[in-house]
């Protein structure tokens, strides 16, 4: 199956085997490079400035195991130099072709820069008629290409059979054209086309393939040694037989002719005879073929104009007519008849200047006196270039603009002007066979790429889908409400998150900074689930925090279990004592009582069965009452805690938080501030919204309209970062503004509201308890805030909340409260600073990158 042939270069001659490379052509298909000569995978004579001894190296590439990914299933080439395998790549489902060379070119310095220049000049040619490049890299048996998988023969296999039938032949020829003007645009040139580098699809669409000896125009990186000789003898111009560096884009369009040469008469073009090929075609044919390379085609487009043109067989209407002569049957009529006497064909035209009526053979207006060939000569040159415009513009999927140029030919109705009259119908046809093809490709290309995002693959489709032609990235394609525009966009946020996140764990892991890191490993296992040791570090990390998390709970619940016995040990001794029972021990905390009525209070009681308790002790219905308020009190409160957070039009999440009494400030111990922090009792009377993160900067600009000390360079930016620089006037503003637009009323936290929401029923130095050793896994502060001279606020809610569902209350910003006071820590403060009753009075206009606020939101 000889598809995808290239010319990696096949057995080497030597000894008495050995050719006159100036007797190799397309019938034995040798190779030349240097001194040796070898078959190419496409039976065709390649020659290379490279020798497979030159130096041997290692590329730095990463070694790449293709049969995790790619199923092989046969051989499609092969030759003394590498290999071309068919192969299934199974995570996308599809036919691809692998290209490898082998062996010491595989170690060769030229061999695989060359290699990788056919990579990375087809990678930036998308287009139907070029064969794409999925990937390329290195595996442990030398680099490989991933290509298009081509199933449909090559071009030299149709040729061998015999020639072309001539509309077939310049169909053939004019979607060749438009492939290498997609190149040559790109400043890429081609340097070795030939029938064997054309690979067929089944529905007959060439494709331009093997780029290996392609020069960058622009830049050849030292890939051309002067005076070497590359390329196919039968298919190379004469400049590029002198040396490489003499060829530029108009060497590829002699290849180009010499392959139609050989479309036409199945014949080498090793000796080109013109007589041979239909004589309409002869000039055109003979033109594109000059030896100088100036006296040819300037362009691609320009040279397929003119084959379709000469293909058409029209009359040549700007021939010099005698006088009387129809310029269509060439029958003699009167001097100033109108209609010729023989066919009926129109023998006046306008004059291109005033537009009054003259005879066709006269060479001036008889009125206002114009030579009429100069002005035509002009008219038809403006043609010319609005056809070139419109063929430009097709090369770069800009179709709308292209039908705009091509329409300027269509309105063109003077006789001497139609030239490319039949162009432009053939033009607009194309034009739509082309547009479908490239909207089709590009639909399956989006669809490749959406494949690639589920499979969390963002880098392989991303390069491919920026290539695109603008007008068709800015295009939803066939099927699909996407662009290729739109669609990058995504993967490229994708995959610099993914960039970013690896950075922070890494840096992290480094500093052995582990306190919340889980919610970066898991979001970026949600991005890249394939990793291994990212999902080793999760397995430690989640262990790590089942190990505190039950911790935790212990804690809580022997805090709970003294709580309880403590309540109940009150209640009943009470309702002993009432009873004129005796207290005579205790065992465990747990008051055993005498009296037979006490004991069946007691599991009244401790069933919450007010009602049967009150009825065996009547005497104690204070205290029962009391008892069973405290309970309502405790169910209500857990109740509203167990709602879940609300949100506001700007995406805030606002934490119902249920009045209560609490214990404000600390006791007097080693954490104390003295009077400013003396504990006493508070009651918030009134339950209230609070917001359960600090106030982000994309929260300060959807409301504010404007991101918030943007010139300042310090200022780490991002929607998920926590607003600071913003002093206590900033703040009410902000609340002012976010009531007008949300219809309810916000405003900041007095003080008491803030540590009773920070606390969070706890009695402890943090809410999480009086463990230093934990803080890190709830607060940004200075020792995990990063290094000195790179620490800022961090993004909101990735810390642990506490038990009121609130994050960051321990670290961060400081944040202000109504009564001009800062609560919280900061990610510049020490520990001591990030308690429960931490605070510092500060003037309204303070302002720094620590301070930011949350907001609270009244009840209607």
């Amino acid at each position: 199956m000889p598809d995808h042939e290239d010319s990696l270069g096949g057995e080497t001659f030597s000894g008495e085997e050995q050719q006159d490379p100036t007797e190799q052509s397309l019938g034995d298909g040798a190779t030349m490079g240097g001194d040796t000569a070898a078959h190419s995978l496409g039976d065709q004579s390649t020659f290379g400035d490279a020798n497979i001894n030159d130096e041997l190296f290692d590329d730095g590439m990463k070694l790449e195991d293709l049969s995790e990914r790619y199923s092989e299933e046969g051989v499609l080439g092969k030759g003394g130099m590498g290999e071309v395998i068919l192969a299934t790549d199974t995570r996308l489902n599809r036919k691809v072709a692998i290209k490898r060379i082998l062996g010491k070119a595989a170690r060769s310095k030229t061999a695989v820069q060359r290699f990788l220049t056919e990579a990375q000049s087809i990678a930036a040619l998308n287009h139907t008629n070029i064969v794409q490049i999925y990937d390329y890299g290195r595996a442990t048996d030398g680099p490989f290409l991933i290509m298009e998988c081509v199933q449909g023969g090559s071009l030299l296999e149709k040729c061998k059979a015999g020639p072309i039938e001539i509309d077939e032949a310049v169909n053939i020829f004019g979607q060749l054209c438009d492939g290498l003007a997609k190149a040559h645009a790109a400043g890429i040139i081609h340097r070795d086309i030939k029938p064997a580098n054309v690979l067929m699809t089944e529905d007959g669409i060439p494709k331009l393939t093997d780029f290996g000896l392609a020069k960058d125009d622009t830049a050849d990186a030292g890939m051309t040694i002067e005076g070497s000789v590359i390329g196919t003898l039968d298919f190379m111009p004469p400049e590029q037989r002198q040396g490489a560096e003499f060829t530029d884009h108009r060497s590829d369009l002699w290849s180009l002719a010499a392959t139609f040469y050989q479309m036409l008469t199945g014949k080498s073009p090793k000796v080109i005879n013109i007589s041979s090929i239909p004589p309409k075609l002869q000039f055109v044919v003979a033109k594109s073929l000059e030896e100088s390379k100036e006296e040819r085609f300037q362009s691609a487009m320009e040279m397929r104009g003119e084959i379709l043109n000469a293909h058409s067989g029209k009359m040549d209407t700007t021939r010099i007519l005698a006088e009387g002569e129809c310029p269509q049957c060439a029958v003699p009529n009167p001097a100033h008849g109108k209609f010729c006497v023989e066919c009926g064909a129109g023998l006046q035209m306008q004059c291109l200047k005033c537009q009054m009526k003259i005879q066709k053979w006269n060479k001036a207006c008889g009125e206002c006196g114009s030579l009429q060939d100069p002005l035509a000569e002009k008219a038809l040159a403006d043609l010319k270039n609005a056809r070139d415009q419109a063929e430009r513009l097709l090369v770069d999927f800009e179709f709308e603009a292209a039908i705009e140029k091509a329409e300027v030919v269509a309105s063109e109705t003077d006789s001497r002007l139609q030239q490319y009259a039949e162009w432009r119908g053939e033009f607009i046809e194309r034009l739509e066979q082309i547009r479908q093809a490239e909207y089709s490709r590009l639909a399956g290309q989006l669809k490749e790429a959406i494949a690639h995002e589920i499979a969390n693959d963002f880098e392989t489709d991303l390069q491919s889908l920026r290539q695109n032609a603008p007008a068709a990235r800015q295009t939803p394609a066939s099927g699909l409400s996407d662009t290729a525009d739109a669609q990058s966009e995504r993967l490229a946020t994708k995959q610099s998150r993914l960039q970013e996140l690896e950075g922070i764990v890494r840096d992290r892991i480094t500093k052995r900074d582990i306190a919340g890191l889980l919610a970066f490993v898991d979001e970026f296992l949600k991005l890249k689930p394939g990793r291994p040791e990212v999902q080793e570090l999760k397995a430690q990390l989640e262990k790590r925090e089942a190990h505190l998390d039950a911790r935790n709970k212990l804690i809580l619940e022997e805090a709970k279990d003294k709580a309880s016995a403590s309540i109940r040990k009150k209640v009943l001794v009470t309702m002993v004592i009432a009873a004129g029972g005796v207290v005579v021990g205790l065992i465990t905390g747990v008051v055993i009582k005498i009296n037979n009525n006490a004991k069946v209070a007691e599991t009244a009681i401790a069933n919450l069965d007010w009602e049967t308790a009150l009825a065996f002790d009547p005497s104690n219905a204070d205290g029962l009452r009391m008892q069973a308020d405290a309970e309502k009190v405790a169910a209500e409160q857990a109740e509203i805690l167990a709602r879940p957070p609300i949100n506001n039009t700007i995406g805030m999440k606002l934490k119902l938080i249920p009045a209560g009494t609490f214990m404000m400030g600390s006791p007097e111990d080693e954490w104390s501030r003295g009077d400013d922090e003396h504990q006493h009792e508070v009651m918030i009377s009134k339950s209230f919204y609070m917001q359960t993160t600090e106030v982000t900067q994309g929260q300060w600009k959807a409301v504010m309209g404007t991101g918030i000390a943007e010139w300042l360079e310090d200022l780490k930016e991002g929607p998920n970062y926590a607003a600071s620089y913003v002093d206590w006037g900033d703040a009410v503003a902000y609340c002012k503004k976010l009531t007008a637009k949300e219809g309810k009323i916000y405003r900041l936290p007095t003080e008491a509201e803030w540590e009773y929401a920070c606390r969070a029923g706890t009695t402890t130095i943090w809410s999480f308890g009086d463990g230093e050793y934990e803080l890190g896994d709830y607060a940004w502060y200075d020792e995990n805030a990063g290094d000195i001279g790179e620490e800022y606020p961090h993004q909101v809610g990735l810390k642990k909340s506490n038990a009121f569902g609130l994050y960051d209350m321990h670290g961060n910003v400081r944040e202000w409260c109504q009564d001009f006071v800062l609560r919280d820590g900061s990610w510049f403060g020490h520990s001591y600073s990030t308690r429960s009753a931490s605070s510092a009075e500060a003037p309204a206009d303070n302002w720094g990158n620590v301070l930011g606020f949350r907001v609270v939101r009244e009840l209607d």
